[in-house]
């Protein structure tokens, strides 16, 4: 992009996959790289044709999500932990949904062009979100304390 001088949009996983939910879900959580019984998870809600993020994107229990989710609720995630019992107008959603589908980057992508919004290839990184497993061993067997930041 820097040679050539094309424009970038960066478009996040968690937005392209929550376009898969069906047309009669109103309010969708995506949930992405179960470990540990924590998922990256993003939460929206449907205004006409387009999805809003109502929630920050982060690293969250189940039980993190439904308490901030409002209901009713569709869950796309694959795989996904169990969900507490009695959880009420919660659905999960089959999880061939849970995977992003290059056509919806494409239309997001374009959505975002039509109104000039670009990204800085040179400001793009990629996100992990929770260390490598390498650096989780490393940091048990030295005394570093679980989720602790590193410099």
């Amino acid at each position: 992009a820097q040679v050539m001088g094309t424009k970038v949009i960066a478009i996040p996983t968690l937005d392209v996959v929550a376009r898969n939910a069906p047309a009669d879900v109103e309010c969708v959580a995506v949930g992405l790289n179960l470990k540990k019984e924590t998922l990256y998870t993003g939460l929206f809600e449907r205004d006409g044709h387009n999805w809003h993020a109502i929630a920050e994107p982060a690293l969250r229990t189940v039980e993190q999500l439904l308490a901030i989710a409002p209901r009713p609720l569709a869950i796309l995630g694959d795989p996904l932990p169990p969900l507490p019992e009695g959880c009420q107008d919660v659905t999960i959603l089959p999880a061939d949904l849970a995977r992003g589908r290059s056509e919806e980057v494409w239309r997001l992508g374009r959505n975002n062009a039509a109104v000039g919004r670009f990204d800085d290839p040179l400001k793009l990184l990629p996100l992990y979100v929770r260390p490598p497993e390498a650096v989780e061993l490393w940091d048990k067997r030295h005394g570093k304390p679980q989720g602790a930041s590193r410099p």
